[in-house]
């Protein structure tokens, strides 16, 4: 671009000689002259800004040079204790947080309660939190968690109860804090502040109570205090806490200036109790081997936990995460001798694996830093090799996490299904499970609009029980591999060609019924004699246990559909059941298991959700096993799908034959999956970049938001009493507002 001058000289032409010309020189004078005026103004404009500096500094006299140095002495005395105060705020918010990284960046836990600890316990050391020791019920309802509060705590809970402190804490108010935040947590802080070694619960009620209340620390003083409770849910309660009153002073030669602050509208932090629940997960996976594979183009629709580290497939990836992404990164775990609640060791300290075998840490300058710039390291690595993250918040992908352990026996689901519900006798190794009209027949028209299916007026759950043995075959067709189509009998078997491809079916074998059952809205269970529905009874848990591996299965698919359109999979719960199948070996399904109210997935993509009020399904399934698989069987159709929660807690959720049988699209469930070893459904490779699928099926995998409601029936969870913490929020003890002050603040 050219430039041109502002003026210049006609051409040809000297400029005029001013410096003589004496009305110029007259102009000139008078135009420095305005301009001493101006710096005169400006000078006494200058000065009376310094004035009212000094006035503000409450100078309520003349004072002499020194004075002045001592009041301005004091001031920088005064702001240099806010520090005091926000280092001390941030100690106490730390030991209240769920975990920390030592030098090595080894992941400690802070907070659990003791092993065998009751839910009345925690409900005690909530009532008192809050002062309310001696009331039976204290609890009201508060409407502040039907909704998100912010991206950081957007969790739903319309059924939140609270308990607001209104009485000067005690040291009784701080059992909790004795009772949940662990030894290891204090060696944070320098010796000198710490509780004795051993020191008793009444020594830790005392040591908070001390160190929170009405406390003098040279010029500083300051009073944090218990605000609130709230019990989000019978097994989580949140406990809120923040400074009533903070005040700093200094002193210099005679003069003594005083600030004090109050607290902002985030100037609280909050801890939790809570049993970590699994089923709060999408997808959880306990051990996590390289013969397990790992992750490529799976897109996670809800939160990811694993117990030991997250393994990508390949050094690239497309791997979409839509919620938290969090691993402990366990290299060895506790022996089945040590108590309940003993961690694992991480003897590699954080990271991940970007590919199968390749392991990658986070920078020493990260661990240097913390946890928050190694989850933040760690997170840069997975994005630079093509992954991607919806959640944004600060502890939303961890790689430090506390370790969760899984259930390893059914005992509290044998006792539930002894006291009202069903257990499997011998011979008996087959639950089928049918909502269905007053005859039997599964329901048959699906509302598109609403998303759930027409139930007639009556509807039932059913519950056939069946037998190993073979009672016939099912008028209804499905598809199968040539390999099983090869050994079924030739009457029950045809062939079909979809253009040039030949597809195999098959009649499949209908079970001898051993006992049925049926249940409606009531829950009473009756029980079928002949063509009669006898009363049993008996209001039904709905439990189910079977000791020995247990097939189960629900309606067959409507015209062989082997798409994922759920109107053609008759449901297999009623819109009112809520039904636990537990079996202590294998579990093995044959068909889809879906639901006749469509629970809505994670995202609400289906029509009618998100489900809300009346409209929000109430039924539910859970399928366990601790000690084996949980296996689609080589019955399962193409786009198999599971409206449930699904735990194998020393096995894996997986597919028969993965490696051998034809590509059957995904597996979809809207749910959860909770496996102790990733399960393996197909085989991929991958070539220039894209990813061919040879057999079995990919995962859908979708959360089913309802779960975090604690709706399933007797859910299988370890009792520990864990932590979680408002580091993910804006909330911050010494997020606190100061001003100016005098002595009757301090």
């Amino acid at each position: 671009m050219s430039r041109h001058p502002l003026s210049s000289p006609s051409a040809g032409k000297a400029p005029p000689n001013l410096a003589n010309d004496p009305l110029h020189m007259e102009r000139a004078w008078a135009t420095q002259g305005m301009t001493m005026i101006v710096v005169v103004l400006f000078t006494l404009l200058l000065l009376a800004g310094i004035l009212a500096a000094t006035l503000q500094l409450s100078l309520s006299s003349r004072q002499n040079t020194s004075d002045q140095a001592a009041t301005l002495t004091a001031q920088y005395a005064a702001e240099s204790n806010i520090s005091v105060v926000r280092g001390r705020f941030r100690d106490y918010q730390n030991l209240l947080s769920t975990n920390w990284t030592d030098a090595g960046g080894n992941t400690i836990t802070n907070l659990q309660m003791p092993t065998g600890t009751l839910p009345t316990a925690v409900d005690n050391d909530a009532k008192a939190f809050c002062g309310q020791s001696g009331v039976l019920n204290p609890w009201i309802a508060t409407n502040e968690f039907a909704t998100p509060r912010e991206s950081g705590d957007a969790d739903v809970f319309p059924l939140a109860v609270q308990c607001v402190a209104t009485a000067a804490p005690t040291a009784d108010s701080y059992s909790v804090m004795a009772d949940a935040v662990k030894p290891v947590a204090y060696t944070q802080l320098p010796v000198s502040e710490r509780p004795a070694v051993g020191a008793t619960r009444a020594d830790l009620q005392n040591w908070w109570l001390a160190n929170l209340n009405n406390v003098t620390l040279g010029s500083v003083k300051y009073d944090i205090r218990p605000l609130r409770v709230v019990k989000l849910t019978e097994r989580r309660y949140r406990f809120y806490l923040g400074a009533s009153n903070v005040a700093v002073k200094g002193s210099a030669g005679g003069g003594t200036r005083y600030l004090a602050a109050s607290r902002t509208n985030n100037g609280d932090w909050w801890f939790e109790i809570t049993v970590p629940n699994p089923f709060d997960n999408v997808l959880f996976i306990n051990q996590w081997l390289s013969d397990d594979g790992g992750f490529y183009n799976d897109v996670i629709d809800g939160d990811f936990f694993t117990n030991q580290k997250i393994r990508m497939l390949f050094n690239v990836n497309k791997a979409v995460f839509k919620g938290k992404v969090r691993s402990v990164g366990c290299t060895t775990f506790p022996l089945a001798s040590t108590p309940v609640g003993t961690d694992c060791a991480k003897s590699d300290g954080p990271g991940f694996y970007g590919g199968v075998n390749t392991l990658v840490k986070a920078s020493s300058g990260a661990v240097a830093g913390g946890i928050d710039q190694i989850n933040a390291s760690l997170k840069t690595g997975l994005v630079n090799q093509g992954t991607k993250f919806t959640a944004t918040g600060l502890k939303d992908v961890s790689f430090t996490e506390t370790y969760q352990p899984l259930p390893v026996n059914s005992t509290d689901q044998l006792a539930d299904a002894t006291q009202s519900g069903l257990v499997l006798n011998s011979g008996e190794a087959g639950v089928e499970l049918v909502a269905g009209d007053n005859n039997g027949a599964p329901l048959n028209n699906y509302d598109g609009d609403s998303s759930k299916w027409i139930e007639p007026s009556p509807t039932y759950q059913y519950i056939r029980i069946n037998k190993t043995t073979r009672s016939g075959y099912d008028e209804k067709w499905i598809e199968v591999d040539k390999a099983l189509y090869d050994t079924w009998p030739l009457s029950q078997k045809a062939t079909y060609n979809i253009g040039t491809k030949t597809y195999y079916k098959i009649h499949p074998e209908d079970k001898e019924v051993s006992r049925e059952f049926r249940f409606g809205s009531d829950k009473l269970l009756y029980r079928k004699q002949g063509d009669s529905w006898l009363p049993t009874g008996q209001t039904f848990n709905g439990v189910i246990y079977s000791t020995n591996d247990t097939t189960v299965s629900g309606p067959l698919r409507k015209d062989m559909s082997l798409t994922a359109d759920v109107s053609k999979m008759p449901p297999a719960l009623a819109s009112f059941a809520k039904i636990n199948v537990t079996s202590n070996q294998k579990i093995t399904l044959d068909t889809d298991l879906t639901m006749s109210n469509t629970p809505c997935d994670n995202s609400g993509s289906q029509q009618g959700c998100p489900k809300t009020g009346n409209s929000e399904p109430t039924n539910a399934l859970v399928l366990f096993t601790p000690n084996r698989d949980i296996v689609m069987s080589k019955l399962t159709q193409g786009e198999a799908t599971y409206h449930a929660a699904i735990m194998a807690s020393k096995g894996s959720f997986n597919v028969e034959n993965y490696s051998t049988r034809r590509v059957q699209g995904s597996r979809h469930v809207i749910g959860s999956v909770v496996e102790d070893r990733y399960g393996l459904n197909g085989v991929a490779g991958l070539s220039n970049g894209n990813v061919t699928f040879s057999s079995g099926y990919g995962d859908d995998f979708s959360f089913d938001n309802r779960l975090r409601k604690d709706i399933l029936p007797s859910s299988p969870i370890v009792q520990i009493w864990g932590g979680t913490d408002a580091l993910n929020t804006q909330k911050r003890l010494g997020n606190l507002t100061w001003k100016q002050a005098s002595a009757k603040d301090y």
